[in-house]
């Protein structure tokens, strides 16, 4: 194996994340001009779910090296985290008759303000709502039926 091993440099096409990150650090600072956007998507698909399995020298180097390349600090790990639950927030919006007196669940962002856009979602994707479906009873459901809400 140590004869092969001075043949070959079975690093370069091994896959376990300190040979991985090696390569990467490596290709970062040995190309002239690195395109931000390649070396970002090699980053997520190679390296981030595996980052906890590299020594700190390593998870350092990584940081270093972006540092270099690209002026500006790596995070390691998930950059967006889960979207915040603001249940809360849109049923105290629908059950405010001062504010909304009608008791509807969307109104136009004039009215409703920033929970808007995250309303929006849940009336346009259904895995969205679902994820929430579980926080209203059955007459909440009903109403958001006929406002359009697919739950």
């Amino acid at each position: 194996m140590d004869k092969i091993n001075e043949i070959l440099d079975l690093s370069s096409k091994s896959r376990t994340p300190v040979d991985t990150a090696t390569r990467f650090i490596n290709d970062l600072l040995e190309r002239e001009n690195p395109n931000k956007a390649k070396f970002q998507n090699r980053f997520n698909g190679s390296l981030r779910e595996r980052i906890n399995e590299l020594p700190d020298e390593i998870q350092q180097d990584i940081v270093d090296a972006w540092y270099l390349a690209f002026d500006e600090e790596r995070p390691l790990g998930r950059i967006r985290t889960r979207q915040k639950d603001r249940t809360s927030e849109w049923k105290s919006f629908r059950y405010n008759k001062s504010v909304n007196p009608e008791g509807i669940w969307f109104l136009p962002e004039s009215i409703i303000g920033n929970l808007y856009h995250w309303i929006r979602q849940k009336k346009e994707n259904q895995s969205r709502i679902e994820l929430i479906r579980r926080n209203f009873n059955e007459k909440e459901k009903s109403e958001l039926r006929r406002e359009g809400f697919p739950i």
